[in-house]
């Protein structure tokens, strides 16, 4: 049902779109072309000469504006929106790299002696399997996933650094809503969300309830889990980003 509600919004959008309606006005012009010189079935006709007169010259002005549009409209508008998605890939990943290296730094000061701030332990951070790996296991305040939670709930400096790139986050998502063609109602209402959840995770300073909501944030993101929809082997916010 899922796949032919999306196959559906598909179709619909082709079928809305300019180019639907050029190439149509495109090929209907190469058919009367076609078929005013060739004289297959109407050019004998009586009502031939009026018609292909009357409807050729329509065409070719639909046509010339169709490329007017594209040139002066769409290939701009396509360029500047490729040019704010890529930015913004750029951005969320190096964010969670920054917020990478923040849940080594306050996990090590938690307590765990297991984890350093090298290379190849942030990269493991980035990938939703190497996070679970690193953090899913422990029982103990300074093990897995707990020596960063208990570590973060007072005013440090790793709380800080988090929540100010969840702020910077926040803006260049209240950019995208107002300046990327979103055309897709889930994608927008899940950006809105999103907005919404980063300002609520920035309004108030640290807490138990403010680093439980942080810490569930982090783990939807990096560990690609959550308890409505359970484990998942992606980053929503990545996936969200990369499909608009």
């Amino acid at each position: 049902m899922k796949k032919l509600a999306s196959l559906s919004r598909i179709i619909w959008k082709f079928l809305s779109s300019v180019l639907f309606w050029f190439l149509l006005t495109l090929f209907i012009y190469l058919a009367l072309l076609i078929e005013n010189f060739s004289g297959i079935y109407f050019s004998e006709t009586p009502f031939w000469d009026e018609f292909y007169n009357i409807s050729s010259a329509f065409l070719t002005g639909g046509l010339v504006s169709f490329f007017f549009y594209f040139l002066v409209v769409a290939f701009p508008d396509r360029r500047k929106s490729l040019i704010v998605k890529t930015n913004l890939q750029k951005l969320y990943s190096d964010i969670k790299r920054d917020i990478a290296y923040q849940i080594v730094f306050a996990s090590q000061k938690g307590g765990r002696k297991d984890l350093t701030a090298k290379h190849e332990t942030i990269e493991k951070i980035l990938t939703t399997a190497g996070f679970r790996e690193l953090f899913v296991a422990g029982k103990q305040s300074d093990e897995g996933f707990y020596a960063f939670r208990n570590y973060m709930s007072d005013d440090v400096p790793e709380y800080k650094e988090i929540i100010l790139s969840l702020q910077i986050l926040s803006k260049q998502i209240e950019y995208i809503l107002h300046n990327y063609p979103i055309s897709d109602a889930t994608s927008f209402e899940f950006f809105k969300r999103l907005e919404m959840i980063l300002h609520r995770l920035a309004a108030k300073g640290p807490g138990y309830e403010e680093e439980k909501r942080l810490s569930q944030f982090i783990w939807d993101i990096f560990g690609g889990a959550n308890c409505l929809d359970g484990p998942r082997d992606f980053d929503p916010v990545q996936r969200m980003i990369d499909g608009i």
